[in-house]
């Protein structure tokens, strides 16, 4: 690569030298403070993550009233039971588990942007909507070394660093609604700890 000329770099400084009386001040103690001390991002804070899988893809809209989407009214009848602010919680979709040589699995992909969700967003709990997910979730990124057949939904488990609970799937509890009573006590650490 070609060195600029020092006729080049002269029209450089002095048009930014011209500049600099219209350009406000970078607000340098903003931009420090958030920064953490070891050179990351500041984390976002929500009241809760929800890890779900494609089948319940309209959760998302959780800060919608829509009473047509009775998965969705439902995800809201339970977070308020819970005491949760729907305005403060952060639903990430993520694919499916798939069954390859009868063992479940994540892609790396899918793996890496649970992470990077966990990591990047502080909260005290994370709810993940799907049993098998969940233990793949556990299994995985937890803090613990458990076998994942011995994981239990409503069982309380740390992932990296941060409280978590599976349980059933939205779309699952629309097609057999007997589960709903498990679900509300799979949840209900969220409701003691909160």
């Amino acid at each position: 690569m070609k060195t600029p000329s020092k006729e080049l770099i002269d029209q450089l400084e002095q048009y930014l030298g011209e500049q600099a009386e219209y350009l406000a001040p970078l607000p340098i103690q903003t931009l420090e403070n958030s920064f953490l001390s070891d050179g990351g991002q500041h984390k976002l804070e929500a009241e809760l993550i929800i890890i779900a899988t494609k089948s319940d893809n309209f959760i998302t809209e959780i800060t919608h009233s829509d009473d047509s989407n009775e998965g969705l009214s439902m995800l809201q009848k339970l977070l308020i039971a819970l005491n949760k602010d729907l305005g403060n919680i952060h639903v990430h979709i993520t694919n499916h588990p798939l069954s390859k040589d009868k063992q479940l699995y994540v892609s790396e992909d899918n793996l890496n942007a649970v992470r990077e969700v966990i990591e990047t967003i502080n909260s005290p709990w994370i709810l993940i909507l799907d049993e098998s997910l969940g233990r793949l979730l556990v299994h995985q990124l937890g803090d613990q070394e458990v076998g994942i057949s011995q994981l239990n939904m409503g069982d309380v488990y740390s992932i990296l660093g941060q409280k978590s609970i599976f349980t059933h799937s939205i779309s699952l509890l629309l097609k057999q609604t007997h589960h709903k009573r498990a679900t509300w006590t799979h949840v209900q650490p969220m409701l003691v700890e909160s």
